[in-house]
């Protein structure tokens, strides 16, 4: 047909149709005869028969194109959201989230887009996300802790989900704070129910040097640091004063401010 009528593809597309071939016949005889892209056939598919998103994908990768190949081709064609595009790659090919996640990259989509996507249609933990989120894009740990909160998961997910990854350890808690914006002792109250340095076994009034050395490491000031301890465990002043100069390094005026800073009453 198409040599005897110098057809374009859509027309033999649609011609196909009439004549009672299904789409998965027509898909592969597309990409056969006029070496159509995948976009090509897609568009072509869904005007010949009026078809979904869903129909296409699956009509595509019986014709042998790849995942990576019909991400690109949804999104061009059906200005598919990425939520959209990972449910019809994930029924097609029954792919994994990981599978998913690479194809969506390639195709354009934003970390964000696909984190929620992830989270959508693959029902991801946060852990599971970040891993396949790390694996798509080589995605930085600041990167990783903001896709996430905007997919929808909570700081303490975020967290743990980082700290799954064996990222460093104050990295991810400065990214962490930084992508949800929160205080010093909202931190300390998200990591203290599975960071070793800040377990309330380790950690508490009498004294927390490993939280604290955790804390600063994490860009938190000496009186940061002292408040969110002492906010979170009721760190005494005398505790406060050892962490200042042991951890901190401070000295004399410069101890009597942190604590002060940090709301110790004696010191103000």
């Amino acid at each position: 047909l198409a040599s005897a009528f110098n057809a374009t593809g859509a027309q033999v597309a649609a011609w196909l149709k009439a004549a009672g071939y299904t789409g998965e016949q027509v898909a592969a005889a597309l990409k056969a005869q006029f070496n159509a892209s995948a976009s090509q056939a897609a568009g072509w598919l869904k005007d010949a028969f009026n078809a979904t998103g869903a129909q296409v994908t699956a009509w595509l990768k019986a014709a042998g194109y790849t995942g990576e190949q019909i991400a690109a081709a949804l999104k061009a064609q059906f200005n598919a959201t990425a939520a959209q595009a990972a449910g019809w790659l994930k029924e097609a090919f029954n792919a994994t989230g990981e599978q998913v996640a690479a194809w969506l990259k390639a195709a354009a989509y934003t970390g964000e887009q696909v984190a929620a996507a992830l989270k959508a249609q693959f029902n991801a933990t946060a852990a599971q996300a970040a891993q396949w989120l790390q694996s798509a894009f080589s995605a930085t740990t600041q990167q990783l802790a903001q896709w996430l909160r905007s997919a929808g998961y909570t700081l303490v997910q975020v967290a743990q989900a980082l700290e799954q990854l064996n990222l460093d350890p104050a990295q991810a808690m400065a990214a962490v704070r930084q992508a949800f914006n929160a205080s010093w002792t909202e931190v300390v109250n998200a990591y203290n129910t599975f960071a070793d340095a800040l377990r309330p076994t380790n950690c508490g009034a009498a004294g927390c040097n490993q939280g604290a050395q955790l804390l600063q490491a994490a860009g938190a000031a000496a009186a940061e640091a002292l408040k969110a301890l002492k906010d979170a465990y009721g760190l005494t002043e005398a505790a406060a004063l050892q962490i200042a100069r042991n951890v901190f390094g401070l000295t004399g005026q410069a101890i009597d401010a942190a604590l002060a800073a940090a709301g110790y009453v004696g010191r103000q």
